[in-house]
């Protein structure tokens, strides 16, 4: 599912949480800072916080005055 909002993410501009020079996990997986939903959540642990996080994230009405770092989600660059 999360494929069809690769570009509402990468569009977000999210910052990596370390370059590709410093990734040296095994995989090299592309993390990004950490997200939160900027309303709507509560501590932000919890999974329907986590879910309200990825909905806000993904809209294709959102704002960065949306999404707050850091958060309890953490997105992959595709």
């Amino acid at each position: 599912m999360l494929d069809a909002y690769r570009g509402a993410l990468r569009a977000a501009k999210l910052p990596m949480m370390v370059d590709d020079v410093r990734n040296n996990s095994s995989h090299g997986t592309p993390f990004t800072l950490s997200i939160e939903a900027a309303e709507g959540v509560t501590t932000g642990i919890s999974a329907a916080d986590r879910a309200t996080t990825i909905q806000v994230a993904v809209a294709s009405n959102c704002k960065p005055e949306d999404i707050v770092q850091p958060g309890h989600v953490f997105p992959l660059e595709s």
